[in-house]
């Protein structure tokens, strides 16, 4: 059960549904049923507002449909206007909650059966603070406590009206505003640079296996008649590695097995029995085919997943840096479920430079994915510290405490 909480001076404990000036009118959800199907959809007309619309603070400008005026019309007790509170009430988590935007393309439209929109009386409350209250973790817990369902949680929109919900007078509300929008804009600030960094993380190692594959990690290099670095060559997948098949995990499955059971996706289960070898990438067959797994104890693989078992000429590591740095999708010749066969991975070429030289690319690369990723872990902790930080400044606020 939510605890309850103190309230300063002035602030009452009321219905979220007070904040409004006609609980039922301006307090709705979206039609159910056959009242609005895919099969109403328009190319243009009125914007629905639907669950993916909705993050926390933020509207998602993707993916829009629309419905005829005619059938906005018929729907009149479940439109939106520009400037109204939406609330997601399904989905994990639930009540993420943001503004319509303030433009004319969302200036009138309808709402899906998993939207609640709240149409604030102005006169009594702020827009925003009602906005923050609702995406703050007091609301958030109060809401996971009428949760109903287990695989799509949901809530009704009768509890959503009858939330319990501290509110101070509206020059309190208006100051708590102005002090969140200030500290939050810095926090976004930072956390925007945060993501950023991790956006770059994944080009930054692909720029490193590029220029390992042309020889040039360790700086410019002289170039032979085929056009790579002097004593390297270009060999074919045939000629240093075997493929080894995957099968049907079901009759090894052993919860207290020694062996890892692998699909494209990583560990499923464990056995008393494997397949492949220690140090073997594994990708995908079908499914997940873009996503190579190094792996270094012995294994079996699932029926969807190769193992790719190097031979001597090339290092099991060196192997497994060039599947990070192929594009397996331009393989595909499937046009529903993505998948590989033997035959092309066979076909493929690359780059091999001698032992000696390999050893050096690998142990280079192992330092520098290292060093990326512990660059990652410490932007996640930055990024997860950021959006704790704006959670605690939320608890505060809605206990008087800010």
């Amino acid at each position: 059960m939510s605890k309850k909480i103190k309230l300063p001076k002035g602030w009452e404990e009321k219905e979220l549904s007070s904040v409004v000036k006609l609980s039922k009118k301006d307090f709705i959800t979206g039609p159910f049923g056959s009242n609005l199907k895919s099969s109403d959809y328009t190319e243009s007309g009125n914007p629905i507002i639907r669950l993916q619309n909705v993050n926390r603070f933020k509207f998602i400008d993707k993916n829009i449909k629309y419905v005829s005026a005619s059938k906005a019309a018929e729907l009149s007790s479940h439109t939106y206007q520009s400037g109204d509170l939406i609330i997601t009430k399904l989905g994990d988590p639930l009540g993420k909650s943001c503004l319509v935007p303030n433009n004319e393309k969302f200036k009138f439209g309808v709402i899906s059966s998993d939207i609640v929109r709240v149409r604030v009386n102005e006169d009594k409350y702020d827009k925003r603070f009602i906005l923050y209250l609702i995406n703050s973790p007091l609301v958030a817990n109060k809401l996971k406590e009428l949760t109903q369902g287990t695989t799509r949680p949901r809530v009704k929109l009768s509890d959503i009206r009858k939330l319990n919900v501290p509110l101070p007078p509206l020059p309190e509300q208006q100051r708590i505003v102005n002090k969140l929008d200030a500290l939050f804009a810095r926090i976004d600030e930072a956390i925007q640079l945060v993501e950023a960094n991790l956006e770059l993380i994944p080009s930054l190692k692909m720029a490193l296996l590029e220029k390992a594959f042309k020889g040039q990690l360790f700086g410019e290099v002289a170039l032979g008649k085929n056009g790579l670095p002097l004593g390297w060559k270009k060999v074919y997948w045939s000629d240093i590695l075997t493929i080894k098949n995957g099968k049907n995990q079901k009759a090894v499955i052993d919860e207290n097995g020694q062996y890892p059971i692998y699909g494209s996706g990583g560990i499923m289960a464990y056995a008393n029995d494997y397949l492949c070898s220690e140090y073997t990438t594994i990708i995908g067959r079908k499914g997940t085919i873009n996503k190579p797994i190094f792996v270094t104890t012995k294994f079996w693989n699932v029926d969807t997943a190769f193992g790719l078992c190097p031979s001597d000429k090339i290092l099991p590591k060196l192997l497994y840096f060039f599947c990070l740095s192929f594009n397996f999708l331009k393989l595909n010749k499937s046009t529903t479920l993505p998948s590989l066969s033997k035959s092309n991975l066979l076909k493929i070429q690359t780059p091999l430079p001698p032992l000696a030289e390999q050893n050096k690319i690998v142990n280079k690369l192992n330092n520098l994915f290292q060093n990326i990723n512990q660059l990652k872990t410490e932007n996640q902790s930055k990024l997860k510290h950021l959006q704790d930080l704006k959670k605690s400044l939320l608890e505060q606020a809605f206990q008087g405490k800010l």
